[in-house]
């Protein structure tokens, strides 16, 4: 998949998020956006809440949508974690209301896991437009006393049927195995350093997923994400965790500063488990 320029778009980020940048074949625009620009746009986007429905009752933005990030999450051919079959996947988000063809901003309680690995899911199934991330989540949103709302909101059942699934965003064990010696192709481990030092994939560097925060729980620019990376120069980047929930953050912060960045959704769940995959121990490579 390759990368343009930024393009204009409907939510201008904020000067400290990271850049937008536009997937040419499926014209999705990835972007963080602020709490502020997420304000001034309530009635032009697709907002979605991927918090629990007993956390969305309790209060929600302004006509959010609401779906349980973690359905979108299962047990697949015995690896935990995974994301679900597509099927399955598209019930799910038909049933919520979620319409692929909208511009869209997914947000939880604060920048987790959930809310990146929802945004990831969402496109890995056919979302066919623009796909933002709200920085700061709930959490960020209260802090500056805007309004939520418990109002039940009734969602419209959605169509996914002329979407595809976007197989650029994702990486299996196979192609893993393929790639371990490939000079064009960047691997990154965002676990602690314990687990990493634990047992890592060959070749891959060390990036714990939450150095990509700042001291206020803010996602860092995305120079300072580049650097955090040593500025990769490879035209694919690989990241994984235990289960692929934390590596969707990195993911994600990668690829909106402008790298084609995949997701090795099996991650160590299913390498570390697997007797026949090479394992390296220690703080290096």
């Amino acid at each position: 998949m390759k990368h343009i320029a930024p393009a204009l778009v409907l939510l201008a980020a904020c000067t400290s998020s990271p850049e937008q940048e536009e997937i040419v074949d499926d014209v999705i625009v990835w972007e963080v956006v602020s709490t502020a620009d997420v304000a001034s746009q309530l009635d032009t986007v697709q907002l979605v809440d991927v918090r629990s429905a007993s956390a969305y009752d309790r209060g929600h933005l302004p006509g959010a949508l609401n779906i349980d990030g973690e359905a979108l999450r299962g047990n697949v051919g015995g690896v935990r974690g995974q994301a679900v079959a597509r099927a399955e996947a598209l019930q799910l988000l038909e049933s919520a209301g979620i319409e692929p063809g909208l511009t869209t901003v997914v947000y939880g309680d604060e920048n987790d896991t959930t809310t990146a690995r929802t945004l990831w899911s969402l496109g890995l199934y056919g979302a066919e437009d623009s796909l933002r991330l709200m920085d700061g989540g709930l959490a960020q949103w209260e802090d500056e006393g805007r309004e939520v709302s418990d109002a039940a909101v009734t969602p419209t059942a959605s169509s996914w049927a002329e979407t595809t699934a976007d197989d650029f965003l994702v990486v299996d064990k196979a192609w893993v195995l393929e790639h371990l010696e490939d000079a064009d192709v960047a691997f990154f481990d965002v676990r602690s350093s314990g687990e990493y030092e634990g047992g890592h994939i060959p070749g891959a560097q060390n990036v714990e997923w939450t150095r990509n925060l700042d001291s206020d729980g803010l996602f860092l620019p995305s120079s300072d994400t580049l650097d955090l990376h040593s500025n990769p120069t490879q035209p694919t980047v690989v990241v994984y965790c235990q289960s692929g929930a934390r590596a969707s953050v990195s993911w994600a912060l990668l690829d909106f500063a402008g790298l084609d960045v995949r997701l090795y959704d099996g991650s160590w769940n299913e390498w570390g488990e697997d007797p026949e995959t090479p394992k390296n121990e220690g703080a290096t490579p």
